[in-house]
């Protein structure tokens, strides 16, 4: 099945911004301490594996200036992965990085500001055609890292790192797990992350597409990736799905159904959700026959 399109096909509807890059600025601390009001708790957005994030404004564009917890091996890692691969990547369904500060201290990052925050914080509130907007533009996404030289892994795809943009646009932000395939690196987050890869396997495509086939089924199916509705048993929702479909899959497609999607569409994507969290890697689909099978759905 992975085999059956060139992973690098293209797409005439692909989005991509080349001619909107722009040089990352070097900050200092005080700059951003500045465009913060002096990180006020005023300002503060959340917080994340990497630190504590803040509203800022620079130059009058509202920024997100991330401010690491600690200085670690750990946190270093991610922060050089953020200023070595994001520059290199722009495309419209991808987090621009507008700079960085490296002091004794603190390890900073700054992206524009993402007017409606999370796909998993709006999870609830999606309708179809948003949905079928977000795994679109996840989809790209991954396709502009794999289509890189070398290619490049996401290794992280979940919810909390789909953003959306004033327009509903998603943005894939935290690169700092991203590597070039093949490399062995434990990061990842239990629930999405292909089990592989938590056994300490090199980091390969079909294991963005793993992640990618949770995140669709956790998309549609609008519920936690390992716990089972109802129930304290541990319950992955790869399974539950599955399990469903099996049985003709009527509660998903009666969920689906009454956000918008069609019957036909409803089979369609949750098959392909399936598909991606084949158990055995050389039966998921790579990314472009991923985009394949959801380009022409309504």
């Amino acid at each position: 099945m992975g085999n059956s399109l060139s992973c690098c096909s293209r797409y005439a509807d692909r989005i991509s911004t080349e001619g909107d890059s722009a040089a990352v600025i070097s900050f200092s601390s005080s700059e951003l301490s500045a465009y913060t009001n002096g990180f006020s708790a005023k300002n503060l957005l959340g917080h994340g594996g990497f630190g504590s994030v803040y509203l800022g404004n620079y130059n009058g564009m509202l920024v997100a200036v991330k401010v690491s917890r600690q200085i670690d091996t750990k946190t270093r890692l991610q922060w050089q992965a953020e200023i070595k691969y994001l520059p290199n990547v722009i495309h419209r369904n991808i987090i621009k990085l507008v700079g960085y500060c490296n002091t004794p201290e603190k390890l900073y990052l700054v992206y524009p500001f993402m007017q409606n925050g999370s796909v998993k914080r709006k999870l609830s509130e999606l309708d179809w055609n948003k949905t079928l907007k977000i795994i679109r533009g996840a989809a790209r996404a991954i396709q502009e890292l794999h289509c890189h030289s070398p290619p490049l892994v996401y290794r992280d795809l979940k919810l909390d790192n789909l953003l959306l943009d004033k327009d509903f646009t998603p943005i894939l932000a935290d690169f700092g797990a991203v590597t070039p395939e093949g490399e062995v690196l434990r990061l990842g987050t239990s629930g999405y992350t292909d089990p592989i890869v938590m056994n300490n396997g090199p980091g390969t495509k079909p294991n963005d597409i793993y992640s990618l086939g949770v995140m669709i089924l956790q998309l549609i199916m609008k519920e936690k990736v390992v716990s089972f509705p109802g129930s304290s048993v541990p319950w992955h929702i790869t399974h539950w799905a599955s399990t469903i479909h099996s049985a003709k899959g009527h509660a998903v497609h009666q969920k689906l159904t009454t956000t918008g999607c069609s019957k036909v569409a409803a089979i369609a994507i949750t098959e392909l959700g399936l598909d991606c969290t084949h158990p055995k890697m050389s039966e998921r689909p790579n990314i472009s026959e991923v985009l394949r099978r959801i380009i022409n759905l309504q």
